[in-house]
């Protein structure tokens, strides 16, 4: 038996483009929680503030490796649109681990501009709507 996908083609193109976009809505929830919750807990907990800039080094490394090294896949390995982008994010999670690790709390900043930078250029590239 044939599915709606495989009997229309549009069907098929809109249902993947759903798809994408409700991925990309639950990535920047994703990463506004994760720097959210690293923001606040840089400004409650001080002692923590050079823990989460090591762990943001890492994230930077990670994202200028797969930028010069790495393919154009994402992190579930699905195509990366975002692949050009990558040395931004990776600029600004470098700037956000360095920030921290030299115990200035603030530096978690950079990683919230990231997220926004994201949530920006997925609603360019997706054509979504805020209101």
């Amino acid at each position: 038996m044939n599915t709606a996908a495989e009997l229309d083609p549009e069907f098929a193109m809109a249902a993947a483009s759903e798809k994408r976009q409700l991925l990309f809505i639950a990535c920047i929830l994703f990463r506004a929680c994760i720097t959210g919750g690293a923001l606040w807990l840089a400004l409650k907990e001080e002692h923590a503030v050079p823990i989460l800039g090591a762990i943001a080094l890492v994230v930077g490394i990670g994202f200028t490796a797969a930028h010069f090294w790495g393919s154009d896949a994402g992190f579930f390995g699905g195509e990366a649109w975002w692949h050009e982008l990558r040395k931004v994010h990776a600029l600004l999670w470098l700037a956000t681990g360095a920030t921290m690790v030299a115990g200035l709390s603030w530096g978690a900043a950079f990683a919230v501009g990231d997220t926004v930078l994201g949530m920006v250029a997925g609603f360019m590239k997706y054509g979504l709507k805020v209101i």
